[in-house]
């Protein structure tokens, strides 16, 4: 089924997936809940990559400091990875967006566009996979596992990833030939 421009169904299933994506890990990257206190402790907490949160007041890290250096690398690898992850997608959902308003104004389809999203995509989805890797890892095993948890922001940014990824998968067929 086509709609206007013959633009498909795929098409825009995954320029919705993408943009979708994208905003879910936007809103996880720049949240502070990327590990939580655990409910059963007395105090309340949560840290992101670029703030934590103690007590309903957030700082920034200390870095310089014995304690905050020890996970200083870790935390920029994160910081840098999900920046990484952000832009791909944004490159991703803009050319996806770019080559369905050029078929709905009736221009011929270049297949640069799909091809241009697709990698953005899967990008996209790797460096998201590395910073969720790295925090799991290294960042949230030595915040002692039975203090933390995952936190919301963290699970938003791995959906945000997988929508990513399967919105460049689904919309790279669409326009993978030049009709």
């Amino acid at each position: 089924m086509a709609l206007p421009g013959g633009v498909g169904v795929p098409a825009l299933v995954g320029l919705i997936l993408i943009g979708v994506g994208t905003l879910l890990h936007t809103v996880g990257l720049t949240t502070p809940a990327w590990s939580v206190i655990k409910s059963s402790f007395k105090t309340s907490g949560s840290y992101g990559l670029w703030k934590y949160c103690e007590l309903g007041s957030c700082f920034d890290y200390p870095f310089g400091t014995a304690v905050a250096d020890v996970f200083e690398d870790c935390i920029k690898t994160c910081e840098a990875f999900a920046i990484l992850g952000m832009l791909a997608s944004v490159l991703g959902l803009a050319t996806a967006a770019i080559s369905v308003v050029l078929r709905v104004r009736g221009k011929p389809n270049n297949p640069l566009f799909g091809a241009i999203s697709f990698a953005g995509c899967i990008a996209s989805f790797v460096f998201i996979m590395i910073c969720i890797s790295v925090w799991s890892a290294k960042v949230n095993s030595e915040f002692v596992s039975l203090i933390f948890d995952i936190g919301y922001s963290f699970i938003l940014s791995t959906i945000g990833g997988i929508f990513i990824c399967v919105g460049g998968v689904t919309f790279r067929p669409a326009y993978s030939s030049n009709s």
